[in-house]
């Protein structure tokens, strides 16, 4: 697949405003700054790549059964970064600040928050979170649970690889299901990835999106 998100073998919108207006779909999305926040884009350069690396005070989650035994390391916390992530960032982002929530039926979002050094959930200013959403079950269901089809402008992220894009606010946010196909088989339990900026253009939203990949 051409879709930067699936390349390496080893590798390889529900519309979000301040909310998730389906959580069937994904988690609900960390808040970007107070209420009455500034919703004017702020001017970002070029991306640049970013790695995948632990933060601190991240939940401490391996790979379920199912992925470990289809490849995934079992390595404490090893799991957040053979999840999609984003591999380009803006100019001075780092991941700050990691969280699983929890969904019924085993589901849950791995979400980590993008943002200058020592921003949190309650820092104003640009942000970016990327949510992954997964069933954890021991052994997942043969059919993933995805929710009612978002609602945005409808995109294209790489062949066969489908996004639907909205904004309110300030707020973007990019939703794709993850494809079944051309990915690692421990990720067959990855159902959709949304990718939510605070404060940014559409533009480097979309193309984080476009960079999300698994390692």
């Amino acid at each position: 697949m051409s879709h930067r998100c699936c390349k390496a073998r080893r590798v390889g919108g529900t519309v979000l405003a301040l909310a998730v207006t389906s959580p069937a779909l994904v988690a609900p999305a960390v808040v970007l700054g107070p209420p009455g926040a500034a919703s004017a884009a702020a001017a970002v350069g070029p991306l640049r790549a970013i790695r995948c690396s632990a933060v601190a005070g991240q939940p401490a989650v391996a790979a379920p059964s199912y992925a470990q035994t289809a490849g995934a390391s079992g390595q404490t916390s090893g799991w957040w970064c053979q999840l999609p992530h984003p591999t380009q960032m803006p100019e001075g982002f780092v991941a700050t600040t990691r969280v699983v929530n929890p969904f019924p039926h085993t589901y849950a979002s791995y979400t980590t928050l993008y943002g200058p050094p020592g921003s949190t959930t309650t820092t104003a200013g640009p942000s970016i979170n990327v949510a992954p959403y997964v069933d954890s079950a021991v052994v997942p269901g043969s059919t993933l649970k995805y929710g009612s089809p978002p609602k945005g402008k409808r995109i294209t992220l790489g062949r066969g690889v489908h996004a639907v894009v909205s904004s309110s606010r300030g707020t973007v946010s990019v939703y794709w299901r993850f494809p079944s196909s051309g990915v690692p088989k421990y990720l067959r339990g990855v159902a959709s990835v949304t990718v939510t900026g605070s404060h940014l253009p559409v533009s480097t939203v979309v193309a984080v999106a476009r960079s999300v990949r698994p390692d």
